[in-house]
């Protein structure tokens, strides 16, 4: 077991991820640390942060958690350390804040934060390629933190690539800011219906509408679909100027589909959307 993996077990902390002289040299002591990042309406938040052994540079893999969720319930199910190990990329997992628990800001409508959670991801983003010699960024989230992560790669440069998966709805209009997007939605959804939906007062489009927003921002033929299947997972792509897929989990319902929470799926959106990132 590794040093910074018993120190979590003996004394419940995780310790500051180190500024290393050569921010591309091996870390000596890899696993998960925090990340402390200042932000101007906030104050300090503290992402975790898994950085596997070897030597950068290493993309970066943000994976957002739910509404209610903590960054450490993604970090466990989610399968992204395993995979680190395996490809050496990095992961970033933040956290959100809210009136009532954890809730990112995805939309200038939530009435439960009103926090700048776009300044806060790229304040992190910046931190974290100075820190691990970071490289492309594939920015993952589940239901709510899908849906910030479409804001963030609405608005911001950083995410190069961006996978809302089960849950994530692009709420707000950004149709000057294409970015390569791969979505996974179950057809059992009944937190986030595949129909769309109204919640606290903000209309989630169905998966129909949301491909067709896509499809003109990432300037795509929509006339020429091909579909591929894996599993319950029918992938949908298109001739596009900034590549688009989406993905229909038949039967699936509103967990994160990858990880250690693939049961009957036959199918790994956490290996899937790596495989396509890299």
């Amino acid at each position: 077991m590794r040093p910074a993996s018993i120190a979590f077990l003996l004394t419940g902390c995780i310790p500051e991820l180190p500024t290393l002289d050569d921010p591309c040299a091996a870390f000596p002591d890899p696993g998960l640390y925090e990340l402390s990042v200042e932000t101007a309406d906030r104050g300090k938040r503290k992402p975790l942060v898994y950085v596997p052994a070897g030597v950068g540079p290493r993309p970066l893999v943000f994976m957002l958690h739910g509404a209610g969720q903590t960054p450490r319930d993604m970090e466990e199910v989610s399968g992204w350390n395993a995979l680190a190990d395996q490809e050496g990329f990095a992961v970033v997992y933040p956290g959100g804040i809210g009136l009532v628990g954890r809730v990112w800001n995805a939309t200038d409508e939530n009435p439960f934060t009103d926090a700048d959670d776009v300044a806060f991801l790229d304040a992190t983003a910046a931190l974290a390629t100075e820190r691990l010699c970071g490289a492309e960024i594939l920015a993952s989230g589940f239901s709510n933190g899908g849906s910030m992560v479409h804001r963030w790669g609405c608005e911001s440069a950083w995410p190069t690539a961006i996978v809302p998966t089960e849950g994530g709805y692009l709420i707000d209009d950004c149709p000057d800011a294409p970015v390569s997007t791969r979505i996974y939605h179950g057809t059992a959804d009944a937190t986030v219906p595949y129909q769309g939906a109204s919640q606290n007062g903000v209309e989630l489009p169905s998966i129909a509408e949301l491909t067709a927003i896509k499809l003109e921002q990432n300037g795509c033929d929509a006339s020429l679909p091909v579909t591929s299947v894996e599993g319950a997972a029918s992938c949908a792509t298109w001739p596009c100027e900034t590549p688009l897929v989406v993905c229909t989990l038949d039967g699936w319902n509103h967990r994160y589909p990858g990880g250690t929470n693939t049961g009957g799926l036959r199918f790994d959106a956490t290996a899937d959307s790596w495989a396509w990132f890299e």
